[in-house]
């Protein structure tokens, strides 16, 4: 089968515009994004669990945002990334705090035997 011919003297179909976003990004979607990959960062534990947090509420408030205002604000994209890691950051924040105090519980239990010891 051949494909179809159009009329002599019209143009060929076109392929639809491009989509252009016509809003702006979300201040609260970057800030979320950017607060929760600093909550990853090693070193920065004790600063994780505040950074985590803000993290997560910011994107939510991106989130609800953008969504009540379809088109005029754009940002969807970095509020998810920011909660997934904010998410992250706070539980890894978390989880080496509980490491942290375990091994520091152990110390003095450890030194207190030495003392009773003595």
């Amino acid at each position: 089968m051949e494909p179809e011919q159009s009329a002599p003297g019209t143009p060929p179909p076109s392929s639809p515009p491009p989509v252009q976003q016509t809003g702006q990004t979300s201040g609260y979607a970057i800030a979320s994004l950017v607060l929760g990959v600093l909550s990853i960062v090693p070193g920065v534990y004790v600063g994780g669990l505040v950074m985590g947090i803000l993290a997560i509420v910011f994107s939510r408030v991106a989130m609800k945002r953008i969504k009540a205002t379809p088109g005029s604000i754009n940002g969807q994209g970095l509020a998810t990334a920011g909660l997934v890691t904010g998410i992250v950051g706070l539980s890894l924040s978390v989880f080496v705090i509980l490491i942290f105090g375990a091994i520091a519980g152990i110390g003095l239990a450890f030194f207190a035997m030495i003392l009773k010891a003595m």
